[in-house]
């Protein structure tokens, strides 16, 4: 049974201890209050130490200009090629290599997720994950994917961003379920 990126937004998990509980008042909170109001909140958004929620133009100004906060970054978009941000905006151009490349065993060879070296002087490692903004979207297919990024590269000293095109809903869900 597919779980939706919907459903897993509401789902009103029980934490164990008072940290994740935090993140998920704050998660609530972001979610919240860009429902309510038309200007987007100052992104990205930090969450707890070394961990922040952002949208594709946090992503794309990271990846284009650099950070001193992140190191990594979690895309969560209907494609995984780092090309959508030049789909996107077409004066953005952003270079890339790839580490690691995980494909379904199908013969369409989906690509389940993408590790690539990408940004200015490749600095950021990347994680992206195609994942379709739609409520049919099965979100338990990557997750686990997703949380183990997150975790080792806070692990290795990193700070990472997640993100997905609005910052609401794959990137809350995914931050959301780490906590």
């Amino acid at each position: 049974m597919a779980v939706s990126l919907f459903a897993c937004a509401n789902i009103s998990a029980k934490f164990e201890d008072k940290q994740q509980n935090q993140i998920k008042v704050k998660l609530t909170l972001i979610f919240t209050q860009r429902r309510e109001r038309d200007e987007a909140l100052i992104m990205p958004y930090s969450v707890r130490e070394r961990l922040y929620i952002g949208n594709i133009s946090d992503a794309a100004e990271i990846l284009q200009n650099g950070s001193d906060e992140i190191t990594h970054i979690l895309s969560l978009f209907s494609s995984a090629s780092i090309s959508f941000f030049s789909e996107w905006r077409s004066n953005i151009v952003i270079a890339s290599k790839e580490i690691r490349k995980c494909v379904s065993d199908d013969p369409k060879e989906k690509v389940l997720y993408l590790v690539e070296f990408a940004g200015k002087e490749l600095k950021f490692v990347r994680m992206a994950v195609p994942l379709r903004d739609m409520e049919s979207e099965n979100l338990l297919d990557c997750l686990n994917v997703c949380l183990d990024f997150i975790d080792e590269s806070r692990k290795e000293g990193g700070s990472v961003l997640v993100h997905c095109f609005a910052g609401v809903s794959r990137s809350f869900v995914n931050l959301e379920k780490w906590g």
